[in-house]
């Protein structure tokens, strides 16, 4: 594991234990308005604020509508059936999120999603139509990666509730995000992974671009070979230009 990564870990988990939970926390929304016809919208990692995106959104956001989610740590727990509620939830207000900017003559619709925040966006470009999306350090599947994270406290509790891969992957077959590719073939997407990440290990990620790419999914990949989990997102935090670049350009025709 990455030394620097391993700080960071263990900074989140001693601000995770001094955070009071709030009694009930649903999933919700801000729409930070503009005059453009684009939008993105920011999905964050597990537990973590959408404030973690302020240097790219900040720049943005007279050039865009800029929607941040806020979701419960308790999206991804030992509760499994809470957890694909949580994902639906995120894309019904999603749905409603985006109507509302339709009603204000937005057009384009693009998804900005890294960890847990781009599983949750696989999920719902595979349901409602996306132009395009980022995702960093996504993988193929959700229950492998709680079985193989680092970040084992997930885990954990699903073993004492005598949890198995084989029973989590049947019941999270449906938010897993590789049964959730066939409807993206319109969606571009800069898929960024890392070598090195102990969270989402890479052969989850790697797999995930190749079942894209065999589905003819128009995909590019950029490969980080030094950082981890943690790092590779927040190397990129400050390049809005190149977001900017890549929400802007024209989709060629498929």
């Amino acid at each position: 594991m990455n030394g620097i990564d391993d700080k960071v870990l263990n900074t989140l988990r001693s601000y995770k234990r001094k955070i009071k939970k709030p009694k009930k926390f649903k999933v919700y929304y801000k729409i930070l308005y503009s005059n453009s016809k684009n939008s993105i919208f920011f999905y964050t990692g597990w537990g973590s604020s959408p404030e973690h995106f302020k240097d790219i959104y900040n720049p943005l956001k007279h050039k865009y509508n800029i929607i941040l989610f806020f979701c419960p740590r308790e999206l991804l727990s030992e509760d499994t059936t809470k957890t694909v509620n949580y994902f639906e939830e995120v894309k019904n207000k999603t749905i409603e999120a985006i109507n509302k900017l339709k009603k204000k003559g937005v057009k384009k619709f693009n998804l900005f999603g890294a960890s847990l925040g781009s599983f949750l966006s696989i999920y719902i470009a595979n349901r409602i139509k996306i132009d395009k999306m980022v995702l960093f350090v996504a993988g193929s599947s959700l229950s492998k990666t709680c079985f193989t994270s680092y970040a084992d406290e997930v885990k954990i509790k699903l073993e004492k509730k005598k949890y198995n891969l084989k029973k989590l992957q049947k019941e999270w077959k449906q938010i897993e995000p590789i049964n959730n590719l066939n409807n993206i073939k319109k969606t571009k997407i800069k898929l960024y992974t890392s070598l090195n990440d102990q969270v989402v290990l890479y052969e989850f990620q790697k797999k995930l671009f190749e079942q894209m790419k065999k589905k003819k999914i128009d995909v590019e990949e950029i490969l980080e070979e030094k950082k981890g989990h943690y790092l590779t997102v927040y190397k990129y935090l400050k390049n809005y230009e190149e977001f900017d670049k890549f929400f802007t350009t024209k989709i060629k025709d498929f």
